[in-house]
């Protein structure tokens, strides 16, 4: 994607608190909606399959991309991002804490 692909990309304010990956994702999707194979994330973006995936998963839970045909076996899904009023609908990037957190003795 060059300069003048990405002129109409805009990333909406509900995302300006997301992971990097995730908004380059969201922008991804936006530039090219419909069929979507996480394998073509991890070439485009240069990351890692299971991080590619959690993310995809992740702005599909919070309402950011919208899945119109669901990924079913080995077919992968169609996909777009929010619109309009669904814009609205996001969920705010929440941190999740994997590991208890260090307490000193």
């Amino acid at each position: 994607m060059d300069r003048a692909d990405t002129a109409g990309l805009v990333l909406p304010p509900a995302l300006h608190g997301y992971p990097t990956l995730c908004k380059l994702i969201w922008l991804y999707v936006q530039s090219a909606p419909g069929e979507l194979r996480v394998e073509t994330l991890v070439q485009a973006l240069g990351v890692s399959f299971p991080k590619a995936t959690t993310a995809l998963r992740h702005m599909i839970t919070t309402g950011a991309i919208v899945a119109v045909q669901p990924r079913a076996g080995r077919t992968p899904g169609q996909y777009r991002v929010a619109q309009g009023a669904e814009l609205g609908t996001i969920r705010p990037y929440e941190v999740r804490q994997r590991r208890s957190p260090i307490t000193s003795t």
